[in-house]
C-alpha cells in the first residue's frame, strides 16, 4: 500500500495569509490538492491520501491528520506524515502549494521501484517525492523547519516541470 501525505500544515508566514485558502483557478490550493490525491487515490486499492493540517483547520474532502506540533516546523508534519502512514509500504509526499501537479504526476512516481523517487524541476530535486517504508526513520529524523530535500540525494528522479510552480509569495 502506498500512503500519499498533502502537507498544509503551515502558517503562511511569507505569503501573509492562509495560502492553503488562496484561490487559484476558482479553487482554493488545499481543495485541489485533495480533489489531486482522491483522483490518484481512486486508481487503485492499494493508496490511501490524507492532508496534514495544524495551522489552519479546514472542511476537506478528504482524510484529515492534525499536526498539533505544526510551529516546530515541517519536518513535525512530515513526522505527521509517517506516523498516519502506519504499515505502508511507501509515502508519497507532496504539498498544498504546489498547483501544478496532477494525479498523473503523482502516477509516475509512484511507478519507479527505488526507496526514494522524486521529481525533478527547474534544475532541482524535491517533492512530490515518495519514501520507501526503509527509509521512514530517516524522515522521523528530521528536525525543524527543514523539510526532506536532504534525503533525495541519490534518489530516482522523474521530470515534473508543473512542479515547479510553487505558491510561496502573494502576488503585489
Amino acid at each position: 500500500m502506498i500512503a500519499l501525505a498533502v502537507l498544509a500544515a503551515g502558517a503562511s508566514r511569507r505569503f501573509g495569509s492562509p495560502k492553503q485558502l488562496a484561490v487559484v483557478d476558482g479553487e482554493t490550493l488545499l481543495h485541489r490538492a485533495a480533489r489531486v490525491a482522491n483522483a490518484w487515490a481512486s486508481r487503485g486499492d492499494d493508496r490511501r491520501a490524507f492532508v496534514v493540517l495544524g495551522a489552519h483547520l479546514v472542511d476537506v474532502d478528504l482524510e484529515v491528520v492534525i499536526n498539533p506540533r505544526w510551529e516546530e516546523g515541517i519536518a513535525t508534519s512530515i513526522h505527521a506524515a509517517v506516523r498516519a502512514a502506519g504499515d505502508a509500504d511507501a509515502l508519497l509526499i507532496t504539498l498544498a502549494d504546489q498547483p501544478g501537479v496532477s494525479a498523473d504526476d503523482l502516477e509516475r512516481i509512484t511507478r519507479i521501484d527505488a526507496p526514494v523517487v522524486a521529481a525533478a524541476y527547474a534544475g532541482t530535486v524535491g517533492v512530490p517525492a515518495m519514501f520507501h517504508r526503509s527509509r521512514f526513520d530517516s524522515l522521523l529524523a528530521l528536525r525543524g523547519d527543514r523539510g526532506a530535500k536532504s534525503l533525495l540525494t541519490g534518489a530516482a528522479t522523474v521530470a515534473i516541470p508543473a512542479a515547479a510552480w510553487d505558491i510561496d509569495v502573494k502576488p503585489a
